[in-house]
């Protein structure tokens, strides 16, 4: 991921994201939350833009430069942030299922330990 600009301009930041994408240039927006809150603690007081596809930098960068660029290394943006989405899906549901595991075990522990104090207790 490189840094392609920054700005303290929402409307310049969403035009020019725009752009990028309707010649199939994902971008990723930093400090995204933390640039609303200007005058509270501590905000980033801009947003970044990157481009999260490295071998994008140089098209990315000569379109902002030149709006008659040919973008060559463009994608489906759609199937991009899809593929995104499936992946953080996937990230989820991993995350979900190991602490399940982990509440059946010490559920399962738990059981055994009191199956076996109450034995001893006899």
């Amino acid at each position: 991921m490189k840094l392609l600009f920054q700005t303290t301009s929402r409307v310049e930041l969403d035009a020019i994201k725009i752009k990028l994408e309707s010649v199939g240039i994902p971008v990723f927006i930093g400090n995204e939350d933390s640039a609303r809150n200007f005058g509270l603690v501590m905000p980033a007081r801009s947003f970044a833009c990157w481009t999260p596809l490295e071998d994008q930098y140089d098209d990315a960068v000569k379109f902002l430069n030149d709006e008659t660029h040919i973008v060559e290394s463009g994608v489906d943006i759609n199937d991009y942030y899809a593929s995104l989405e499936l992946r953080n899906d996937g990230f989820l549901k991993n995350v979900v299922d190991k602490l399940m595991l982990v509440v059946v075990l010490m559920f399962i522990c738990s059981f055994a330990l009191f199956v076996y104090f109450k034995i001893s207790d006899v």
